[in-house]
């Protein structure tokens, strides 16, 4: 929940830093994409960690470094202050939600991972979206940029200290010791930077990273950082009423979290629901290109059905946990993590370079610019896409053979 707040609080910030702090499409791109930027570098190291040590020691001791981070943000007021700072606060939550994918792995049988890591998904990062659209506008507001980081930085060191006292790796045998988990110690780092270069050099698993590169950077990219902008320049919407908009948004997005956790167990595919979800989000974004000045109501229906279609990130991470052992699951998922969020930082940045060039350069209109960043953002889905028709499924429940005449 914490960690949603920061990540999908950037099309708040944007209009904060582009109304009050005067940074330019570009500067607002490396802001935001540079939590994304530590979360990516984190990603492998994070992987061992958690296949060594599991997830309780591993998020608490992060959670450390992401309470500096929000500490050093609340009172960074220079472009590189403010940029490092969100690397900061990535690198401390970067492994949060492939924490909530290894919890599900211990603790739910392995056809019920997808639903399971979506439900507490889309309920905990719901709330935590929610909180990053109006209410953090409204605290901006009325506190102002210092006191209300400053709030959630004390926000995160509870919820730190609560997964300290909280969290456990796995389930405990009823009037026994706690069941051992899987020998985490018994490998050296060389051992476990070599099952690192296993994964990526699987064939399978190398379609479903491409894929990876757009489970959340498409969304991370307008719904997190552009929409917001996009509805008070296009538009004329005030800075309240965008708000709304991002907040219909989150709630869009976290309601599809929650739909998409149970698909692949209803139609058994996994590589199928990832498609439908993509070729749906692509042509979204295409016809909101066609339509992006045209009326606001229009804009923000497509806006909000992009997002509710967008989520295909737990069925695409039970997908990837089909290829590995259980032993290499946290380094799988993260690597597949690592391709995400350094598409999310990819993706920020170039879009606010293109929108700068653009605008600045060649005199294009506000308009035109969105119109290009949708369309960029439809083509990188659909290449991704593309890779990934090719890589062999993994159904859910095995398919019964065929009677014997």
């Amino acid at each position: 929940m914490v960690v949603q707040i920061y990540r999908q609080s950037g099309a708040v910030l944007a209009i904060h830093f582009q109304e009050v702090m005067s940074l330019s499409a570009t500067q607002i791109g490396l802001v935001s994409g540079a939590m994304y930027l530590g979360a990516t570098l984190v990603q492998v190291p994070t992987g061992i960690l958690f296949d060594r040590f599991g997830a309780r020691i591993t998020l608490s001791a992060m959670g450390l470094l992401a309470i500096g981070g929000l500490l050093w943000f609340a009172t960074a007021d220079q472009v590189l202050g403010l940029a490092a700072s969100r690397m900061l606060i990535g690198i401390g939550h970067g492994g949060v939600i492939t924490g909530i994918y290894m919890l599900a792995i211990a603790w739910t049988s392995p056809e019920r991972m997808a639903s399971t890591s979506a439900l507490v998904i889309g309920l905990a990062g719901g709330i935590g979206g929610v909180l990053a659209t109006t209410p953090l506008a409204v605290m901006l507001d009325r506190f102002g940029f210092l006191t209300t980081f400053l709030l959630l930085a004390a926000v995160t060191a509870t919820a730190t200290v609560a997964i300290w006292v909280l969290v456990r790796d796995h389930p405990s045998v009823p009037h026994q010791p706690a069941s051992p988990p899987v020998p985490r110690q018994s490998e050296s780092l060389q051992q476990s930077l070599r099952g690192v270069w296993q994964i990526v050099c699987n064939r399978d698993l190398q379609k479903v990273i491409v894929m990876g590169s757009c489970f959340s950077a498409p969304f991370m990219t307008l719904g997190g950082l552009w929409a917001g902008p996009y509805m008070t320049e296009v538009f004329a919407l005030q800075r309240a009423d965008a708000s709304y908009v991002l907040l219909a948004m989150m709630i869009a997005f976290n309601l599809g979290t929650v739909a998409y956790g149970p698909l692949d167990r209803w139609f058994n595919t996994r590589k199928y629901v990832v498609l439908g979800g993509v070729v749906v989000m692509a042509a979204l974004l295409i016809i909101l290109a066609f339509l992006a000045d045209s009326d606001s109501a229009i804009a923000i229906v497509l806006l909000v059905s992009f997002a509710f279609f967008t989520p295909m990130y737990p069925v695409l991470m039970a997908h990837c946990r089909g290829f590995v052992p259980v032993q290499q699951a946290g380094r799988a998922i993260t690597t597949v993590t690592l391709i995400g969020l350094g598409g999310v930082f990819g993706m920020q940045l170039g879009t606010g370079m293109v929108m700068d060039a653009l605008r600045d350069g060649a005199g294009w209109s506000a308009a035109d610019a969105y119109r290009m960043v949708f369309l960029i953002l439809a083509i990188a889905l659909l290449l991704a896409a593309s890779v990934y028709a090719r890589v062999r499924d993994i159904k859910p429940r095995p398919v019964a053979a065929a009677p014997v005449a």
